[in-house]
């Protein structure tokens, strides 16, 4: 960790915070990922007392199942409830961050779903469970898809290319403080906002659907 002189340092030349960090690991339970996941957003918010920067914090998709929204019910319940640790730590965190909302000037949550590889160069993050499996697969000799007659057909992959998401984030970064993004079937609807502690809750928009065969190529 820094030392308490450069904390207090930095919190004097906050003006915006981009908070992605997480400690990712889908085998561990909760109270595991608890620390580094849920109390990050605590240690920013001591952080930001002094100047209330905006904050961007990037969740995941995996925090609602369904139709659930996050009001849907308490956190205990939620964390009883999931068997993913890692999904219960980043719902605790956006919960812990909406309560801690009055240290930041504009909250803005960013749920994206499956990352993909970036369009441009080819390259994964090959530490991925997802790029993982894939890569498992082409050395098992790719995947067959069938239907339920035993068919063979083409299945797809619906991911965001990193790039794609990159672009996108960095999109609301630049435009949070003074332009509200809501994203709407699919589609980005804009309206201007002038309004302290609004909080925003985006979902990372579909960008690619691709062939599985394709994909592991």
């Amino acid at each position: 960790g820094m030392s308490a002189s450069f904390f207090t340092t930095l919190s004097k030349r906050l003006c915006c915070i981009l908070h992605c960090g997480s400690y990712v690991n889908h085998m561990f339970e909760y109270a595991a990922l608890k620390g580094p996941n849920c109390g990050s957003v605590d240690t920013l918010a001591r952080m930001a007392q002094r100047n209330r920067p905006d904050i961007l914090y990037i969740s995941t998709i995996s925090v609602l199942e369904g139709n659930e929204t996050e009001d849907c019910q308490g956190v205990r319940e939620y964390i009883e409830e999931r068997a993913g640790g890692y999904a219960s730590s980043k719902f605790v965190a956006e919960q812990r961050l909406r309560r801690l909302s009055e240290y930041f000037g504009m909250v803005t949550i960013v749920r994206p779903g499956l990352i993909g590889y970036d369009t441009r160069s080819g390259s994964a993050n090959r530490s991925d469970w997802f790029v993982r499996f894939l890569i498992g697969s082409m050395q098992m000799g790719g995947v067959v898809c069938e239907d339920q007659k035993g068919i063979e057909v083409v299945g797809n992959i619906h991911v965001t290319p990193v790039d794609h998401a990159c672009t996108f984030i960095m999109e609301v970064l630049e435009k949070r403080s003074g332009l509200n993004l809501i994203l709407r079937e699919g589609g980005l609807a804009r309206g201007l906002v002038k309004k302290d502690n609004l909080i925003q809750t985006l979902h990372l928009p579909l960008t690619m659907i691709t062939d599985t065969s394709d994909f592991l190529r």
